[in-house]
């Protein structure tokens, strides 16, 4: 991940920032990064000279802060199907 805007800058020259790594399927990891300025999406393949501690904990991060309470797993929503998983 870019400590200082590099070859990973949006087209229209704003500052990306790694949001996502995505797991091609050829195994190999990419960042996806968003544009500040106008919000383009980007990927990129990680580099040699990525920081593994960065990498990992923004592949952890959807782990870490789930987008919904996790009270709610294993619970029915309010008016579900009942036949349903």
């Amino acid at each position: 991940m870019d400590e200082t805007t590099g070859d990973r800058s949006s087209h229209c020259g704003g500052g990306m920032e790694p949001i996502a790594i995505w797991v091609q399927p050829d195994d190999e990891w990419s960042l996806v990064h968003r544009c500040g300025a106008c919000g383009s999406l980007r990927c990129n393949r990680i580099a040699a000279d990525d920081n593994e501690f960065a990498l990992a904990s923004l592949a952890a991060r959807p782990v870490a802060r789930p987008a919904f309470p996790l009270e709610r797993i294993g619970r029915r929503p309010a008016g579900g199907n009942e036949d349903g998983p």
